[in-house]
């Protein structure tokens, strides 16, 4: 029976991101492009400053579980776990 691969949960917590225009080290480190930069607010013509954009999980079936974003972050904002397998005999 093959392996199936369990897909990563990851959770960036906002409140402690510097936003990805002031620091990005995440977004430059991923192999895969699984997080991207995104405006928080979604209005028409709307300027946003480096403080309005924040991380979003793009490409979750992509990431691989390197751990370079959680490796590179200053300030500890990401997290990817895996679910425990189950063993069955």
């Amino acid at each position: 029976m093959p392996a199936t691969r369990t897909l990563p949960s990851i959770e960036v917590d906002q409140a402690k991101c510097l936003s990805p225009m002031n620091c990005g080290k995440c977004l430059h480190v991923c192999p895969d492009v699984v997080l991207i930069s995104v405006p928080k607010y979604n209005e028409k013509f709307r300027e946003c400053s480096n403080d309005d954009f924040t991380i979003s999980v793009h490409n979750r079936p992509a990431c691989t579980g390197c751990m370079k974003c959680v490796e590179v972050c200053p300030v500890d904002c990401i997290k990817i776990e895996y679910e425990q397998a189950v063993a069955t005999a």
